[in-house]
């Protein structure tokens, strides 16, 4: 029966066992050739035994505590811990460029750290940098924290602090239960052919997604037709992805819940398990699209005070408002739901096209007034931009 399910996938069987870096491979290897492990026999051609990380020098030490254990050692690690602490709090008030080139030599430092801190057994590159990074950007990023909360109280200096701390849990608990949810898996033994099932229908996602995004903060929000605001295919999918990316990485937190039950053998004697993760990435899921369709709002609402207060509004993924003076070619003008405001700017997403769409903040303030969105014909206009603070339009002579 244990054979059965480990072949069908419903059962985690372990393969690599982790031992104490003082310990020897080889006696391990010949004790776990004597002995079953739950029930499964260790195979060398299939099993592995991996020493946990740690510099190779605590092993090679003849005494076999080496110096920076002791108490010189560690008053050296807090040294060190300081130094980088005060590193991160000097590199909050930089620019942008600044911050990045006072932390491009904690990266370049962090592969010599991470080679002697995993030197006990060779290990992938990847695993080495991260290790150092880990070490080191760890070290800095408390005082990058507090120099950041620090006009706000000691309170908000705490609350920074337990959120690194929170992240550093979740980059370690996220990835490695979600390896435990699919390895040894129909997933994982199809995860090339799955992928490209994933990834295909991207192209037609993300537009549609940013489309209706686009729709949300036009038409919904300012009540002029979304289509009338041409922006660049690129940005429309640009406006889709971090939502969709946000989405996807919600599904992660469920999906290391249940890899870790699976790994400790919980998830399908304790069926409930499987249940909770799925709803749980249910309904983060509808929470995030919830929460992104709500930024936007937020987003179109602001333009919209901007507007009122006589401010260019911010673009949005390629939606740029500009308020504008209108100015009559003609005495008689093709107009929806004028008359058409020439003393005051007014709000347009787009100058181009055959028709006109207006947005007046004057209207707006009037609450249970007319619309505030109409329309016109742009040959019978003349339009000029208004700079920000100009809340009326020059008389034309």
């Amino acid at each position: 029966m244990a054979s059965l399910r480990t072949q069908s996938g419903l059962a985690d069987e372990q393969r690599t066992i982790g031992v104490a870096p003082s310990v020897e491979e080889a006696e391990v290897r010949e004790l776990l050739g004597r002995q079953r492990l739950g029930g499964f026999e260790f195979d060398e051609s299939r099993h592995g035994v991996r020493k946990s990380v740690g510099p190779k020098a605590n092993e090679t030490d003849e005494d076999g505590n080496p110096w920076w254990h002791g108490r010189r050692g560690v008053a050296l690690r807090l040294a060190l811990a300081s130094l980088l602490m005060f590193y991160g709090w000097l590199a909050y008030d930089r620019s942008l460029v600044g911050q990045l080139a006072m932390f491009a030599p904690l990266a370049v430092a962090a592969w010599f750290v991470g080679n002697w801190y995993t030197s006990n057994q060779r290990r992938p590159w990847p695993l080495r940098w991260a290790a150092g990074t880990l070490v080191l950007v760890g070290s800095a990023m408390p005082g990058y924290m507090w120099h950041q909360q620090n006009p706000y109280g000691v309170a908000a200096q705490i609350r920074s602090v337990l959120l690194t701390f929170a992240c550093l849990a979740l980059l370690w608990y996220v990835p490695r239960g979600c390896w435990f949810a699919v390895r040894q898996t129909w997933i994982s033994r199809h995860a090339v052919g799955l992928l490209t099932v994933l990834v295909l229908p991207l192209p037609w996602v993300l537009p549609f997604v940013g489309s209706f995004l686009q729709f949300l903060y036009v038409e919904d929000a300012f009540g002029i037709p979304a289509d009338s605001a041409s922006t660049p295919v690129y940005w429309t999918g640009a406006a889709a992805l971090f939502p969709t990316l946000g989405c996807i990485g919600l599904l992660l937190p469920p999906l290391a819940l249940y890899g870790w039950a699976r790994h400790f053998h919980w998830a399908w004697e304790k069926s409930i398990v499987s249940v909770v993760s799925t709803g749980a990435a249910v309904a983060l899921v509808v929470t995030g699209g919830v929460a992104f369709m709500s930024r936007t709002s937020d987003a179109a609402h602001r333009a919209a005070r901007d507007v009122v207060n006589a401010t260019a509004p911010d673009s949005y993924f390629g939606i740029q408002g500009e308020r504008i003076c209108v100015q009559p070619l003609k005495s008689k003008l093709s107009m929806h739901n004028g008359p058409l405001p020439t003393d005051r700017p007014l709000l347009a997403f787009s100058t181009d096209g055959d028709v006109l769409y207006l947005w007046d903040p004057a209207r707006f303030r009037e609450h249970g007034g007319p619309d505030p969105v109409m329309s016109v014909r742009s040959a019978e206009v003349s339009t000029y931009a208004v700079s920000d603070g100009q809340s009326r339009c020059p008389e034309q002579p």
